[in-house]
């Protein structure tokens, strides 16, 4: 009778700790996706002032200033003095990707992090002829807004890109810190340019290595919502725009 009653015991212990471990009534990918989107909704265009930090090891640059533009679908457009690093794809998500990152989803868990839970969606593009790459989802079950996305590489390389929201108005939130950490993993290629590459006369390569692991910071500031941007404004030939690219480290 007590071996039974033991069993009894574990079996709805385990029941208990499974409620708690793994929580019920899960929305689906699908209806994750439908309330990320429903963030964008209200979101026409919006310009906004940007300082990026760069903190890359051996690598000094000064701190920059952007403006960005961004309208519906997927137009964004940068202005700066200069040299300035952002993402190429615009400070995203936006619900362009949204819509190309839902058909390959799925929800691996719920994560808890600083009292806040967060559903992890993986996404696995299948793209033929390209090496398989993930992305981590994590997005807010309050808000539904994504906190971070990860890019992991079979290589090992991942990018890592943390956002930090402010409400602009009574239903919109936007960033207005980004954080971005990269690292990329050394190459055969690497090795062979640094096995022949001329030397100077002290020794030294002549040609430096491309930096291989750092973080930027973004700051956003002075959004200005739905103002009807011109077209014109993210036409290729526009020679005001002077950044393609991605994404010290003292907050401004």
């Amino acid at each position: 009778m007590k071996k039974i009653s033991i069993i009894l015991f574990v079996i709805l212990f385990s029941a208990f700790y499974s409620e708690l471990a793994i929580p019920q009534n899960l929305p689906s990918v699908d209806e994750i996706f439908q309330r990320m989107e429903k963030n964008w909704q209200p979101i026409e265009d919006y310009t906004v002032n940007a300082l990026i930090l760069v903190d890359i090891p051996g690598v000094r640059m000064p701190k920059m200033k952007a403006k960005i533009y961004f309208k519906k679908p997927n137009h964004y457009h940068f202005e700066a003095k200069g040299f300035a690093i952002l993402p190429k794809g615009g400070l995203g998500p936006d619900p362009h990707q949204l819509k190309k990152w839902k058909k390959d989803a799925q929800l691996i868990d719920v994560d808890s992090a600083k009292q806040t839970a967060f559903y992890h969606l993986l996404v696995e593009p299948h793209h033929p002829g390209i090496p398989l790459f993930q992305i981590h989802l994590y997005v807010n079950r309050k808000t539904y807004l994504i906190s971070k996305i990860e890019t992991r590489h079979p290589t090992g390389s991942y990018m890592q890109i943390n956002f930090q929201y402010k409400k602009v108005k009574s239903n919109i939130w936007l960033p207005d810190k980004i954080v971005s950490i990269f690292e990329i993993k050394a190459t055969v290629m690497d090795s062979t340019v640094e096995k022949f590459q001329p030397k100077m006369m002290n020794g030294q390569n002549i040609f430096k290595a491309p930096f291989k692991k750092g973080k930027v910071y973004v700051y956003l500031k002075n959004y200005k919502l739905n103002t009807g941007l011109d077209t014109a404004i993210f036409d290729k030939n526009n020679k005001k725009s002077t950044l393609p690219f991605r994404k010290n480290t003292k907050e401004p």
